[in-house]
This record gives structure tokens, C-alpha cells and sequence, in this order.
């Protein structure tokens, strides 16, 4: 239950009494927002699209962005003062004399006002995204700018992009400390690390070092660079690279198309399979023979949970599932409701990126993927899913995947997930899902268990303590401590 009320302690009380203020703000920050053409960001408020829709339809005169709003008062400045005045403004000066509404944009009156104690700033862009990171620093340090194209020019010259102005005017350097890092990595690392290096450049920098380097010239180097790129939702093509032609490379079929496992054949994913097999506990193997069982089954369960304290080695057995299903030609997925436990799996993927969840968690909320992508494409053969953390996880992101997987699968649109077997597991002992404006045990009606699938969940539970092993009394402390059956 959530209370909107406010605690006074005596402190609170005293500083009250003597007539002091309650609350105020010793400053004001305002914020800048920047896009690039024609790509400005309009926000429209729930349950009035329609309104808003017809109001676009019917005026013709846009709704100018704050950028545009800043380039329209530099054209049409009211008066001779306020000429004066934003011919030494730049764009993030502007909230400090004038005010910005919409539908109007900035105040185009005569009177300017001026706040003694305003934090300016600009919305951050990340460096991926060349162009707008661009505009950002030259709408920062550029006056009196009147429209894009006046933007990126720097000298009376017209720059063809946003970045040759920025760069023109020393706001954006070159990459040499990149071109450093690469040759440092060709005279010290092996090949494979430094694609591995290449593709994360392109990854989070979106770096133009791309004709300096040969490391893209073999089709298998290339393969290998596309590889990490979709690992993490990235093709060749967004960075201007050749696709390659798998039919050219001479691969076989055993050879993963995954990034840290480019070059592991389908023998050694026998060979490691069959050796972390020998590897499980009793309990451990029983449930890894089970689920085995079920998946050769054409008509076998396809939702499995195992629940085990911290320590039982539920991530162990995950990765022998997935190498003993890989083992059989199997298509298996990775995820994790958090990042750190998503890089204990193999390839492992956190919940949100691999089925593009909403980062708002509601009831009706749809993945961000498109049916005709190739990230569906993709999710399309997965055969199992290993969900790690799974007591973590909503339930309505399970409701979420659930839709996704039945909307890719049309043959199986009435099963659970699309027949796509889930193996889920998690500890209820630890954090369970985080819940807007919820708490206490309010949030158990989120979870996993309160999901109209879990009675069709086949459960197992792991109460061997591998990491207390030589500690019986803390393991069995452990498995006993139940703060409540959920």
C-alpha cells in the first residue's frame, strides 16, 4: 500500500515552528533538447493521439522543437534589443533570457527575463550517433543560428555534414588515439582479438577507421565481425560493410555463428558437453536427464522451473543444458533478468535485449521487435530458452515473450511461448520483481508463481550446496530459512 503522506521529526518540527522554509530550490535547471533534421521527438500524452493527430492535420504550421524554436526567434527576432541580445546567445543560453512553450516556442516579446541562478545544459547523445553528437557541440558554441544549414557552416563555408563542421571548428577531433590502440592490438594480440576489438570500436564509438585497416578484406574475418555485431543487435550494414555470403566461406554447418564461440566446432561442443555432464551432482543430473527427455519428446512439456538457494549451482546446469542440447542441433538462448548474471551464461543476453521488453513494464505491453526483422527472424529458431533469475522477472514480461513467441510461430500460437521449450530458474528467497508505486508483499502478485502458466511449470528443486559443501550446517541453514511460502 502506498501512503502519500510526509514524516516531521523534531528536527523537522523546530526548523516549522521558527518559521523557516519548508522546501524551495536554490536553482533552476533547464534542459536543451537537439535532433537532427527532420527528426524531432514529439511526445503526446496518453488517451489524446487522436487529438492531437487532428490538430497536426488541421494546422499547418508545425510545432516547432526547441532547436527550431531557437532558429525561428534568431529569423524573426521582435525587436532590435533582442537582436542584439541572441546575436550572443547559443543554443544553450537561451532558457536564461527567454521561456519556451508550446505550440509557440520562445517568448517573442519584448521583454526577456533573466534568472540569476539557472543550471544550463544540453541533453547528452551518445558518440554512436556521429551526426547528432555533432549538432549538439556546435548548437553548444555556435551564435545566432538561423537554420541547419547555417549550423554546419563554419567559415562561409557550407560543410557537407554536421560532423566536417564540428570537426572543422576543433570540436571533434580525429580518431588517432583509436588508430593507436588498433596498431598496438595488431603488434600484440591474435587475430581474433582484435576483430573482437575492431567490431566493439564500431559498436560504441561508430569510429571511421574502417579504410584504414585490411582486418575486413577475408570473407572470414567479416563473418566473424558481423557475428559480434548481432550480438549485440547490429549488422554490417549500419556501419556501410559488405554482407558476407556464408555459401562462399566454406564453413560447415558445425561451425557456431556466435561471437565468442566463432570458431568451436560441433565436435567440441560434444566434447565439452559430455565433460561438464560428468561433472553434475546427482540432483543436478536428474533434472538435466528430465528436461532432455521432454525436449526429444515431439508431444513432452515445454516449461520447466528450477528453484535452488544461492550456491546450488543452478548456473552450472545451465550451461550443461546448453551444451548438451546444442549437442543435439538444438538452437538455445540465453537470458538473465540482470546483466551480471547475463555474462555468467553462455552468450548470454539480458531479458529485455534479447525479446526487446519495454523498459515501462505494463499489462498490454508489446515487444519492441518487429515480426519482420531479422532479430524475429532469429528468436523464430531459438528451440529453448535457459532464463536465469527468472523469480526477478514480472510476470507481465513473461506475458510480453509469451505474445512475441506466439506471434512468430504461427503453428503453435496457442501454446505457451509458441511450443518454444522454457527452462526458467531462479531463488525466491532473493529480490523479486521491482514494481512501480508497489511493495512489501504486494509485489508476490507480480511474480511468476500469480502468471496463469505456472501451473503448467513442471518444478525441481536443487538443495545440494556446492559452494557450502564443506560446510553442511550453513548449507542446510540455507536451504531451511524460508521467510515465507510464496
Amino acid at each position: 500500500m502506498i501512503e502519500d503522506l510526509r514524516a516531521v521529526t523534531s528536527c523537522e518540527a523546530a526548523w516549522e515552528t521558527s518559521a523557516y522554509p519548508m522546501n524551495g530550490s536554490s536553482h533552476t535547471v533547464a534542459t536543451c533538447y537537439i535532433h537532427e533534421p527532420d527528426g524531432e521527438t514529439l511526445v503526446i500524452p496518453k488517451h489524446q493521439e487522436e487529438e492531437v493527430l487532428h490538430r497536426l492535420r488541421e494546422d499547418h504550421n508545425e510545432i516547432p522543437s526547441m532547436l527550431k524554436a531557437w532558429f525561428h526567434i534568431n529569423c524573426h527576432p521582435p525587436s532590435e534589443h533582442i537582436r542584439t541580445l541572441l546575436q550572443e546567445l547559443t543554443f544553450r543560453d537561451m532558457p536564461k533570457y527567454f521561456t519556451y512553450k508550446r505550440p509557440s516556442g520562445y517568448s517573442n516579446n519584448a521583454q526577456t527575463r533573466i534568472v540569476l541562478f539557472v543550471e544550463l545544459k544540453v541533453c547528452c547523445v551518445h558518440p554512436r550517433y556521429l551526426e547528432k553528437f555533432a549538432i549538439r557541440l556546435l548548437a553548444m558554441n555556435k551564435k545566432f543560428v538561423r537554420n541547419f544549414d547555417e549550423l554546419k557552416t563554419v567559415d562561409g563555408e557550407l560543410c557537407p555534414t554536421f560532423v566536417d563542421a564540428a570537426r572543422k571548428m576543433g570540436l571533434m577531433t580525429n580518431e588517432r588515439e583509436w588508430h593507436l590502440t588498433m596498431e598496438d592490438a595488431i603488434q600484440t594480440e591474435m587475430p581474433i582479438n582484435i576483430r573482437r576489438l575492431f567490431a566493439s570500436l564500431w559498436c560504441f564509438a561508430l569510429l571511421l577507421i574502417l579504410n584504414s585497416y585490411g582486418i575486413y578484406t577475408g570473407k572470414k574475418s567479416l563473418f566473424h565481425i558481423r557475428s559480434i555485431l548481432r550480438h549485440h543487435n547490429r549488422e554490417l550494414t549500419d556501419f556501410y560493410l559488405p554482407d558476407v555470403d556464408e555459401s562462399l566461406l566454406g564453413y560447415r554447418k558445425e561451425l557456431v555463428d556466435d561471437g565468442s564461440e566463432m570458431y568451436i566446432s560441433f565436435a567440441e561442443i560434444q566434447s565439452k558437453a559430455t565433460s561438464l555432464l560428468t561433472d553434475l551432482n546427482t540432483e543436478q543430473k536428474f533434472v538435466y536427464d528430465e528436461i532432455m527427455q521432454e525436449r526429444d519428446d515431439i508431444n513432452g512439456r515445454r516449461l520447466f522451473f528450477i528453484e535452488g538457494s544461492g550456491g546450488c549451482g543452478k548456473t552450472f546446469l545451465y550451461e550443461s543444458l546448453y551444451y548438451g542440447l546444442r549437442a543435439q542441433g538444438h538452437k538455445v538462448l540465453c537470458v538473465a533478468h540482470t546483466g551480471v548474471a547475463a555474462t555468467l551464461l553462455p552468450n548470454g543476453s539480458t531479458v529485455h535485449r534479447a525479446f526487446g521488453i519495454p523498459l515501462i513494464t505494463e499489462e498490454d505491453m508489446e515487444s519492441q521487435i518487429d515480426l519482420a526483422s531479422r532479430r524475429a527472424e532469429e528468436l523464430k529458431q531459438v528451440d529453448v530458452i535457459l532464463w536465469d533469475e527468472a523469480t526477478m522477472s514480472d510476470r507481465r514480461v513473461y506475458n510480453c515473450v509469451n505474445r512475441l513467441l506466439r506471434a512468430l510461430h504461427d503453428e503453435a500460437d496457442e501454446e505457451d511461448f509458441g511450443g518454444v521449450m522454457l527452462v526458467a530458474g531462479g531463488d525466491w528467497k532473493q529480490t523479486l520483481p521491482i514494481v512501480h508505486e508497489v511493495q512489501g508483499e504486494g509485489v508476490i502478485d507480480y511474480t511468476l508463481k500469480h502468471s496463469v502458466m505456472w501451473s503448467r511449470f513442471k518444478q525441481f528443486s536443487l538443495k545440494t550446496n556446492m559452494r557450502a559443501i564443506t560446510d553442511p550446517a550453513y548449507a542446510n541453514f540455507i536451504v531451511g530459512w524460508n521467510w515465507r511460502k510464496l
